[in-house]
């Protein structure tokens, strides 16, 4: 099945707001992740917003809800659109794949990829497209990024939680189901991502995630980052 297919296939199966972000309805993961968010674009009145793989919507309402923005969200996902275009009325979401946007080339001073670029096999193409649509003063933040060189913390994890996950077989079999049905994802070879960047001429920043942050029970922060990218070179 086709990565897309069964980003759909998902989606059809699991028709709510915390789909796309996977945080099996919890609002506290929702709020620390826009939190941190808005300490790292910076948001201020006006700014022009775009959110790629924004998903349900929901954590894009969020952070438009707390900032005076103007907010687009896109995804690749008919199926996701539809669930966003249903509940977040202020908000403007349309079907759009992430190497080839359909924007005109600095549309955008912030730019927000979050908990997508590990679905993503073609990323030298997506990066150039973040770049074209950003503004020369614009920021692009990708987030959750699970980080190759960190992978080894991410199995140490999971090792350390296997007596308990044990003990506890409704949680063991979540576990399994989630892994089973969810779309695949890739460890990203981050130095391969930022060598690609300097070759663009441009500055980025290696940031850590709040240690609070967690997915679906695990502690995400200890492998996966965030990668703020400056669109002006001497910011």
């Amino acid at each position: 099945m086709k990565a897309l297919d069964a980003w759909n296939q998902w989606v059809n199966d699991n028709p709510d707001l915390f789909l796309s972000v996977e945080r099996v309805n919890d609002f506290s993961q929702i709020e620390i992740i826009a939190r941190d968010i808005n300490s790292k674009l910076v948001f201020k009145e006006n700014d022009k917003v775009l959110d790629v793989g924004c998903g349900s919507g929901l954590l894009l309402s969020r952070l438009v809800n707390e900032n005076k923005i103007q907010a687009v969200g896109t995804d690749i996902s008919e199926a996701q659109i539809r669930i966003a275009n249903k509940n977040f009325h202020n908000i403007h979401f349309l079907v759009n794949d992430a190497e080839h946007l359909s924007f005109k080339n600095s549309s955008f001073n912030k730019i927000l990829c979050y908990s997508v670029f590990h679905l993503i096999s073609n990323w030298k193409e997506v990066i150039d497209s973040f770049i074209n649509v950003a503004t020369d003063d614009g920021m692009i933040l990708i987030g959750d990024i699970p980080d190759k060189k960190l992978k080894y913390k991410y199995y140490w994890y999971i090792l350390k939680t296997l007596p308990s996950l044990f003990l506890n077989f409704k949680t063991l079999r979540n576990k399994f189901a989630y892994n089973k049905n969810r779309p695949r994802w890739i460890w990203v070879d981050l130095d391969k991502v930022c060598n690609y960047i300097k070759t663009r001429g441009f500055n980025y920043k290696i940031l850590t995630q709040p240690q609070s942050h967690r997915q679906f029970g695990t502690a995400s922060a200890f492998y996966r980052v965030d990668l703020l990218i400056y669109k002006k070179h001497d910011q």
